[in-house]
């Protein structure tokens, strides 16, 4: 089975996101690094997601990132975030 969870950011603001629980201080860095605040949101909210639905995750030499417990795949774009879970591999991808 095959799970889709969209998360819009415009109603978001920084401010907001940086209370979001489970979001831990290298999602923080990581999404300072993002070249605009609406890309800093989607790392946030992105990092968000992954700790809620799939907990702790590893990163491949490529940096793709799998969790041992659950299939999981992430795309965000133009404030838009969406994580893709599932019992088997997944992909998902989201474009303007």
């Amino acid at each position: 089975m095959t799970e889709l969870k969209i998360v819009f950011t415009d109603g978001f603001g920084l401010e907001k996101l940086n209370s979001l629980d489970g979001v831990k201080e290298d999602d923080f860095k990581y999404a300072d690094c993002a070249p605009n605040d609406l890309k800093r949101k989607e790392r946030i909210v992105s990092a968000y997601l992954k700790r809620k639905y799939v907990g702790e995750w590893k990163t491949r030499a490529k940096g793709k990132p799998y969790s041992e417990k659950v299939f999981f795949n992430v795309s965000h774009s133009d404030g838009a975030v969406v994580i893709a879970l599932s019992d088997r591999e997944v992909g998902v991808d989201i474009e303007r």
